[in-house]
């Protein structure tokens, strides 16, 4: 049985995995090769992805467009897949984010997020704390889960909310896979 994809990074999960950016890059491509897009209900392989972290990162699909650090204004419309790299942490409100990216979404469209989370609470000194806005505890991250439903996106492929150890040093990566729903 495959891993949640909603989960914390752990170099152990992909064979030869040496960084939590190679970590991230093979998650992003599980999860991607885990969904299943039907091709009859709109264009398949537009791929949206903002990459707001230091890592290189190759987003799988057709001719994605990348998106650095604060670029606002998306290549196309519609995509059927969205990936947010290190952007939950950064931005001023996550749920006004995700809420704008459900709407570029497709119906049935994935959103694979990524930001840094820890095992513990209060102010974020862990390093790297300068760039972030915020760092994902475990009561932020399973209200994050809750609260995209009210945005039609649902976790998509399994969640494992426990903590996989400090792959940074003092915190780690963090994934959060939805879907939004067809019926929207």
């Amino acid at each position: 049985m495959p891993l949640p994809l909603t989960r914390t990074a752990c170099l152990a999960d992909y064979p030869d995995c040496v960084s939590v950016a190679g970590w991230q890059q093979c998650h992003a491509i599980e999860a991607y090769h885990h969904w299943s897009w039907d091709p009859a209900t709109g264009p398949a392989g537009d791929v949206l992805c903002f990459n707001w972290g230091a890592a290189h990162f190759r987003a799988p699909g057709r001719a994605p467009c990348y998106l650095a650090y604060q670029e606002q204004e998306p290549c196309l419309d519609r995509y059927t897949a969205i990936f947010a790299l290190s952007v939950l942490d950064r931005v001023p409100s996550p749920l006004r984010f995700l809420r704008s990216q459900a709407a570029r979404l497709a119906l049935g469209g994935l959103l694979v997020c990524t930001f840094a989370a820890w095992d513990a609470t209060g102010q974020d000194c862990a390093v790297g704390c300068e760039m972030r806005r915020r760092i994902y505890d475990w009561t932020a991250w399973s209200k994050l889960v809750q609260e995209i439903k009210g945005l039609g996106l649902h976790p998509y492929g399994g969640v494992d909310l426990h903590y996989h150890g400090h792959t940074l040093g003092d915190h780690t990566l963090a994934t959060l896979v939805a879907v939004k729903d067809r019926r929207i």
